[in-house]
């Protein structure tokens, strides 16, 4: 009795077509028959590859416990919630605005009446008055008292 002819077979003949120029009834394979060889073969192993996940009936059919469909829940809740953190940004971003919004005094110039933020250096201060209680470079908070 014949079992048939398995993916395995028929992958395993179509390779040594390629390698050993397989005769076909009268002809051996043509240069141009090499490339549909090839992609039969590769059909061959995507089929295998789909085949050893299971089929649609095995994988509709497993039974999962209330723990685990919960367990999947709060899985995809915390993946929704992470995405919202890291719209807000990253832990590292996040720390740096928090130390911004600890007033730092300005760096002054003796000569004149101009003022630096102590963190990135773009002027906080004019000639006159000081142009508001943040660097308008970097957003950290400036301290004018004396």
């Amino acid at each position: 009795m014949s079992r048939g002819i398995t993916e395995n077979d028929a992958k395993e003949y179509l390779e040594d077509m390629l390698t050993e120029g397989q005769v076909i009834g009268d002809e051996i394979v043509a240069r141009d028959d090499e490339e549909f060889i090839k992609v039969a073969i590769a059909a061959l192993e995507e089929i295998q590859r789909y085949r050893a996940i299971g089929t649609v009936e095995e994988i509709e059919g497993l039974n999962f416990s209330s723990n685990q469909l919960r367990l999947a829940k709060l899985v995809e809740e915390y993946k929704e919630k992470l995405k919202e953190y890291e719209a807000i940004g990253t832990v590292m971003e996040c720390q740096e605005a928090g130390e911004r919004q600890k007033a730092k005094k300005p760096l002054l110039h003796k000569d004149t009446n101009r003022a630096d933020c102590p963190v990135c250096g773009g002027t906080v201060r004019g000639i006159d008055k000081p142009f508001g209680n943040w660097c308008s470079h970097c957003g950290q908070e400036i301290d004018w008292s004396e």
